[in-house]
């Protein structure tokens, strides 16, 4: 399969991660394949600075869902493939990168819908709450915005053969919070991850 090389991200836009994700995902292993597959499973969104600023916040708690841009950065490779082998598929069927959501993309860049827990703050770090995630530990966010029912949600939107079915859920245990301060105020069971 012919493999064509990357352009360094220098070479041609610099983002700098405005947060680094606390998750209860712990490698790529593990991880559903789609954000909302798990529900209940929680993740902080550590804000670096500058961007550490809760003015820069101001009106999302309005905002029931986010969408975050990431870097899989445990996906970055040198060369791209243009067809990729996606794990919906079984690994048997090849189907062009563009038209997957494979990680391993030109510029390693995802996009997910996630639900917002709000803002908090702790040992003095601004912390983005978040649930209903496909991120792993450690993965950078590169950009942070409001969901917009009105104009994000496409009804009549379709998807034709085998990557249009939905999983079933994720088959992972029970997903606690890292932060040792929040606890569920009952007892519920679901299929998320698991610390």
């Amino acid at each position: 399969m012919p493999r064509h090389p990357s352009r360094p991200a220098q070479d041609a836009l610099t983002l700098t991660p405005i947060a680094l994700t606390r998750s209860c995902f712990r490698d790529k292993f593990g991880v559903p394949r789609q954000p909302g597959l798990t529900r209940y499973a929680h993740a902080e969104l550590v804000i670096e600075p500058p961007y550490d600023r809760e003015d820069a916040f101001r009106g999302l708690e309005s905002a029931t869902h986010l969408w975050l841009t990431f870097q899989f950065h445990e996906a970055v490779r040198a060369e791209w493939r243009p067809v990729v082998r996606p794990p919906r598929l079984g690994g048997n069927r090849k189907v062009g990168v563009f038209a997957s959501r494979s990680p391993f993309r030109p510029n390693s860049l995802g996009l997910s819908v996630v639900r917002n827990r709000g803002l908090s703050r702790r040992d003095g770090r601004l912390i983005l709450n978040i649930s209903d995630h496909d991120l792993i530990d450690g993965t950078p966010i590169l950009d942070i915005k409001p969901y917009l029912p009105f104009s994000d949600a496409v009804p009549e939107a379709s998807l034709d053969g085998p990557t249009a079915r939905p999983l079933s859920g994720c088959r992972s245990r029970s997903c606690q919070r890292q932060n040792n301060n929040s606890r569920p105020s009952r007892l519920r069971i679901t299929r998320t991850c698991k610390t």
